[in-house]
C-alpha cells in the first residue's frame, strides 16, 4: 500500500512538472510572435511618418511621433544606418530590419516616449524625446 501510494505521489509530481515544462513552451512561443508582431508595427508607423516627412518637399521640417516605451515588455532600440537606408529596431537579440527607405536616415533611439524626425535637405535625424 505505501509503495502504491509513492508511485501515485511520484505520478503526480511528473504530471505537474510536464505541464508547466509544457505551459511555458507554449508561453515563450506566444511571446515571440507578439513582439515580432509589435515590431512590425512600430517599424510600419515609424517608416510612413519617414515617407510623408520626405514627401512633403519642404528642406527643413520635423514631426515628433509617439512611441511604444517597450515591446512585448521589453526594452528596444530604433537606430538608423545613413549610407544603406536602414531603419533598424533591435529588441531583445533579435533585429527587425526596414531596407529601401526613400530617404538617408541617421541617429538611435531607446527607451523614450516619442520619436522626432527632423529632414534636412535629403537626410533624416531621428532621436528619441520624452516631452514636446
Amino acid at each position: 500500500m505505501i509503495i502504491e501510494e509513492m508511485m501515485m505521489f511520484a505520478l503526480g509530481a511528473l504530471i505537474i512538472i510536464g505541464i508547466i515544462f509544457i505551459f511555458r513552451e507554449v508561453n515563450d512561443g506566444i511571446l515571440e510572435f507578439v513582439q515580432d508582431g509589435q515590431t512590425e508595427e512600430v517599424n510600419g508607423y515609424i517608416k510612413a511618418h519617414i515617407v510623408s516627412l520626405k514627401s512633403m518637399n519642404c528642406t527643413r521640417c520635423h514631426v515628433t511621433i509617439k512611441i511604444p516605451e517597450t515591446i512585448s515588455g521589453q526594452d528596444y532600440t530604433i537606430y538608423g544606418e545613413e549610407s544603406k537606408r536602414r531603419l533598424l529596431i533591435h529588441n531583445n537579440g533579435r533585429i527587425w530590419c526596414e531596407k529601401n527607405l526613400s530617404a538617408d536616415i541617421s541617429g538611435r533611439s531607446s527607451g523614450s516616449k516619442m520619436l522626432r524626425l527632423e529632414y534636412d535637405e535629403g537626410v533624416i535625424m531621428m532621436r528619441g524625446v520624452n516631452d514636446y
